[in-house]
């Protein structure tokens, strides 16, 4: 697993765990038969557990500590006899102890800081777009650093809802949309290019076979390539986006997020075929002298 995979793995994990204790146990994540846990007990418990945490590690969710008083009632149940609260109350502890220090090491910003230096270090196998992944990689750091500050009171709509800035009037995303679209960005560049085969342009192109096949790598290349210099939008503002934006195994697919995917996964391709193309021509000019 190579750093871009590692960092995304991590960014994942740290959307998961805050989506279990938040979003889930608004749907079916909650089973439907499952009562109130006594908030008697849950604060009883919750104070027991913020007391033995190290100094400095006071962050605690009420939200959280319902979540893990719900998981032991779950785990401990049995068809005929429900648990008792003295059972209840032992393992939502062990429960809550285990999130936190689950959230404490997700967020841990030496963590993050190891993981962009290995990203930054591994970087050059992706030229040339080493600049393009670390800059995505930081982005993905800075949206974990959001979450980090999300306060502990914090609604589960919260978590989602999108804010307006009060100083553009414009529409920003929720803590959990920046970390989500910042991964989602990241993850078309989890591998590196491949490197081209010498004599790759002479090769017959053998990706229309039999079964509609899909395009192999070189021959979307030269489509991306000659679309591109074929791209002449009426207004002059020529950029890759807009063209790949048009592309019709683009505009095909059904949901947004499937369409942002795809662009982010043909702008890889295409940044990759322009540049073997430079290096291809400068060489020629090299050769000639």
């Amino acid at each position: 697993m190579n750093a871009v995979e590692r960092l995304l793995r991590q960014g994942e994990q740290v959307l998961s765990l805050f989506d279990e204790m938040l979003i889930d146990r608004l749907g079916s994540g909650r089973p439907a038969e499952l009562p109130d846990v006594p908030q008697g007990l849950i604060y009883a418990v919750g104070h027991m557990v913020i007391d033995a945490m190290p100094t400095g590690r006071y962050w605690s969710s009420g939200l959280w500590l319902q979540a893990a008083a719900e998981a032991a009632w779950v785990e401990l149940k049995t068809p005929k006899k429900n648990p008792s609260k003295q059972q209840l109350a032992k393992r939502t502890a062990e429960l809550f102890r285990e999130y936190l220090a689950k959230r404490e090491q997700m967020l841990a910003p030496a963590t993050w800081r190891r993981l962009l230096a290995d990203v930054v270090f591994e970087s050059r196998e992706w030229s040339p777009l080493a600049e393009k992944v670390v800059s995505l990689a930081e982005q993905v750091a800075l949206a974990v650093q959001q979450v980090e500050k999300v306060p502990d009171d914090i609604e589960p709509l919260e978590w989602q809802k999108e804010r307006v800035d009060l100083r553009t009037g414009s529409i920003l995303p929720a803590s959990r949309g920046n970390l989500r679209n910042a991964l989602d960005l990241l993850h078309p560049y989890a591998q590196p290019p491949k490197p081209a085969t010498p004599g790759s342009e002479k090769q017959p192109d053998k990706s229309r076979g039999r079964g509609g096949r899909p395009p192999n790598d070189e021959a979307l290349a030269r489509d991306l390539l000659a679309g591109w210099k074929a791209f002449e939008p009426e207004d002059g503002r020529k950029t890759k986006e807009r063209y790949l934006a048009q592309r019709p195994d683009v505009r095909t697919l059904k949901t947004e997020d499937a369409r942002q995917r795809k662009i982010a996964s043909l702008r890889v391709a295409l940044d990759s075929a322009l540049h073997l193309r430079r290096e291809k021509t400068k060489q020629r000019r090299q050769a000639r002298g």
